[in-house]
């Protein structure tokens, strides 16, 4: 499903997430692809929502001085977000591992500055990624 280069481009993305210190230098990142049943079983367990979402975001660790966590991420709604906006599925896709990673660095919108914070977070890692992390990829 994934081009071979999105190993690279995700081992890349989180060596540069830990030299901007987002979160102290140790750690571990799992990005676990699922289908739509399990998403939604995961959304309804952690979250009470009947339905499938794009991606959610554990935290494994209550160290702080730990980066350890896991973002679940389901291709099917991703894509079919994608088309909606009008986007590359690898950009959506690109924007939701950003997405998960920054809520497991301490980000989250539930209040609209929280919101517009993390967005601005957003755009500015995906600028990043677009520029230094192989663009293009499918």
């Amino acid at each position: 499903m994934l081009g071979r280069g999105w190993r690279r481009t995700l081992e890349a993305f989180v060596r540069r997430l830990g030299k901007a210190n987002l979160r102290p230098r140790s750690g571990s990142l799992g990005i676990i692809l699922v289908d739509e049943a399990r998403m939604r079983a995961l959304n309804r367990q952690f979250r009470g929502k009947e339905r499938a979402t794009d991606v959610l975001s554990f935290n494994l660790s209550d160290d702080a001085q730990v980066f350890e966590g896991e973002v679940y991420i389901c291709p099917a709604t991703a894509r079919r977000r994608a088309v909606r906006r009008g986007l590359p599925f690898s950009e959506e896709l690109a924007r939701l591992v950003v997405h998960g990673v920054l809520h497991l660095a301490g980000y989250d919108h539930h209040t609209p500055v929280d919101g517009r914070r993390m967005a601005a977070a957003t755009r500015r890692w995906l600028a990043r990624w677009s520029s230094e992390f192989q663009p293009g990829l499918t």
